[in-house]
């Protein structure tokens, strides 16, 4: 039986990471740690028979676990992976890795030191919606991916949150997982990136941002974070384009009929969508095809699935998806996007 303990129990460990492991029939939550006592009480509750800490160091001396999850907020997330690395742990770090690369490069230089793994909770390519977009792209069944577009709706204003994602640090704490979908669908990473963020009269922060990725192979990558948005909530849209279909997915739930004429034929169709936790399909002018339907409660089973096969991997002595180094360059280029918008240029990446 594999042992994992929890640094950090808040609300993403209590929704998410908890019923992600348990969810793992070979891996035991055997401790947690947090210096919030509400937090360390909530936690308690939904795992009323595990030891509570209040601090990393009490948990490390106490209990020798094979993995730590660290989900305390990023500020914290380098000296908790270098904390848990020296203890002989293995890490899977919630997302996002850090808040500067400078940071991951100590936690690499740590994992190296330690002969330890740390991996991150980038899930979004496990999710059976974005798995077949990416399935799609990389058979290049439809052709070669030429344009993905990613577009996020909502008002979420600073003020409304008072966590760290309150900070409005939009592209930092969403954009990490478009630029890691963008990095499997193309097969690299992008070789330049610009920006714009304009600022908002709703708080500080880039609450608007507006991001263009071009790779090696010619794609480009359009991310467009929107958190002023009174409107209808899109949690995250994307359509892939491809020489012969237009791939869609959107995340969230679907119940909608819809009735549309066909432009050649002239002719009425219904279309019906169902889907809870959000849904994958092809589009050819007028027609549809579903290609993939998330389960609910989707963070939850895509976690789950994510870090079994980290887990999976390391102890089969493989490289495992989405490790530190891949980690990494998700923060540089997240950095080489707010560079971008800062300086008014494109940033040219080494790929």
């Amino acid at each position: 039986m594999t042992t994992i303990a929890f640094l950090g129990l808040g609300a993403a460990a209590q929704a998410i990471h908890l019923p992600a492991c348990h969810s793992i029939r070979s891996l035991q939550v055997v401790a947690g740690a947090d210096p919030c006592e509400e937090s360390r009480s909530q936690f308690g509750r939904k795992a009323p028979h595990l030891a509570l800490y209040a601090s990393a160091s009490e948990l490390l001396d106490a209990v020798q676990p094979d993995w730590v999850l660290v989900a305390a907020p990023p500020s914290h997330h380098a000296a908790l992976c270098i904390q848990a690395l020296e203890a002989g742990a293995h890490v899977f770090c919630e997302k996002p890795f850090v808040e500067a690369s400078g940071e991951a490069e100590a936690i690499l230089e740590a994992s190296e030191k330690a002969g330890r793994v740390v991996a991150v909770n980038l899930e979004f390519p496990s999710m059976p919606i974005h798995a077949a977009l990416i399935e799609a792209a990389r058979t290049q069944v439809h052709g070669p991916p030429l344009l993905l577009s990613a577009w996020q709706t909502m008002r979420m204003p600073p003020e409304e949150a008072q966590t760290w994602r309150g900070e409005g640090k939009s592209m930092q704490e969403f954009g990490t997982h478009v630029v890691s979908l963008a990095h499997e669908v193309f097969g690299s990473w992008p070789r330049s990136v610009a920006a714009r963020m304009p600022k908002s009269a709703l708080g500080p922060g880039d609450l608007v941002d507006i991001v263009t990725l071009e790779f090696p192979c010619g794609g480009v990558a359009n991310l467009v974070l929107n958190r002023v948005c009174s409107g209808r909530h899109r949690y995250l849209d994307l359509r892939l384009d491809t020489p012969e279909r237009s791939l869609r997915s959107s995340i969230g739930g679907r119940a909608r009929a819809s009735v549309s004429i066909s432009p050649g034929k002239k002719t009425p169709r219904l279309e019906v969508d169902l889907a809870r936790g959000g849904m994958a399909w092809i589009e050819e002018a007028a027609g549809r095809q579903v290609l993939a339907r998330n389960p609910d409660e989707v963070f939850m089973h895509s976690t789950g699935l994510h870090l079994s096969q980290v887990i999976k991997a390391v102890a089969q002595g493989e490289q495992p998806r989405w490790d530190a180094r891949d980690a990494v360059q998700v923060v540089r280029v997240v950095e080489a996007a707010y560079r971008a918008a800062e300086e008014g240029r494109v940033i040219n990446l080494d790929g």
